[in-house]
């Protein structure tokens, strides 16, 4: 997963995010591991532990996705603070660490059985007179004049 800005690139690479500015922002096979020519100079690392899809706002803000974590920071104060130590705290993540704020995300999605399980309130539906396929290992079976029962949205 790659994203970029006008001057700006992140990449995901080894489970971690990345950020540069450097000059191979035109390069489609960057790396991560230092002193790798296909490595931009000033790349910084902005995870600790991992992330994944990463986007920038139109406000100078990068964002990256870390199982249910929202990840983001300011561009222009990473630039600012990390490019001006030395490799080892750029590569290890360490200089973008006081910047990166992390938001949890806590979504819940009802299914369509768990809404007709809480609407019907456990009442049983028997639909008669169906025609029912019966799947199987080995021929489906065409079930005439059947009777399906419904309990909690499952048949």
């Amino acid at each position: 997963m790659t994203a970029s800005s006008s001057s700006t690139i992140a990449f995901c690479d080894f489970q971690h995010t990345w950020l540069s500015e450097g000059p191979l922002l035109n390069q489609l096979d960057i790396r991560s591991k230092p002193l790798d020519p296909r490595a931009p100079v000033d790349l910084v690392r902005l995870s600790q532990i991992g992330g994944h899809d990463i986007t920038f706002s139109g406000d100078g803000k990068i964002f990256w996705l870390l199982g249910s974590s929202l990840n983001f920071a300011d561009v222009r104060q990473l630039i600012k603070n990390c490019y001006a130590v030395s490799l080892e705290s750029r590569d290890s993540g360490f200089c973008a660490q006081p910047h990166v704020r992390s938001l949890e995300l806590n979504v819940t999605y009802e299914t369509a059985l768990s809404r007709q399980a809480s609407e019907t309130g456990g009442k049983i539906f028997p639909v008669t007179d169906a025609t029912l396929v019966a799947m199987s290992d080995r021929l489906p079976r065409v079930l005439q004049y059947g009777t399906m029962i419904i309990r909690n949205g499952q048949i």
